[in-house]
C-alpha cells in the first residue's frame, strides 16, 4: 500500500513537470498534541511531521513532503537510468472522503 501510495504520488508529480502552472493538491491533516500539533499527508503514508505551533508543523511538513518527493525521483531516475520508458501525465479524479 505504501508502494502504491508513493507510485502515485510520483506519477503526479511527473504530471506537474509536465505543467509546472497545475498544481497538485494534498490534504494536510494537524492534531492538537500536549506538546504542539503533529501533522501527516492524508494521500501519503509516512509524510509526517510535528511542530510547537500550528505554523511550524505546516512548515515542517511541506519540508518532509519535498524530501520525500526529492528521494522519490532520485529513486526512479536511478531505477529507469538506460531503460526505455514512456513517462505520461496521469489525471485522476478528486474522490470523495467520508461523510463529503
Amino acid at each position: 500500500m505504501v508502494k502504491k501510495a508513493l507510485a502515485a504520488a510520483s506519477l503526479a508529480l511527473s504530471a506537474a513537470e509536465a505543467n509546472p502552472q497545475q498544481p497538485i493538491e494534498f490534504t494536510a491533516v494537524f492534531i492538537k498534541s500536549p506538546h504542539g500539533y503533529v501533522g501527516f499527508v492524508e494521500e501519503l503514508p509516512g509524510v509526517n511531521s510535528h511542530g510547537r505551533t500550528l505554523d511550524e508543523a505546516r512548515e515542517m511538513l511541506g519540508e518532509v513532503a519535498v524530501a520525500v518527493f526529492d528521494a522519490e525521483r532520485q529513486r526512479a531516475q536511478e531505477m529507469l537510468a538506460g531503460k526505455e520508458c514512456v513517462r505520461e501525465p496521469l489525471t485522476m479524479a478528486a474522490q470523495m472522503r467520508g461523510g463529503e
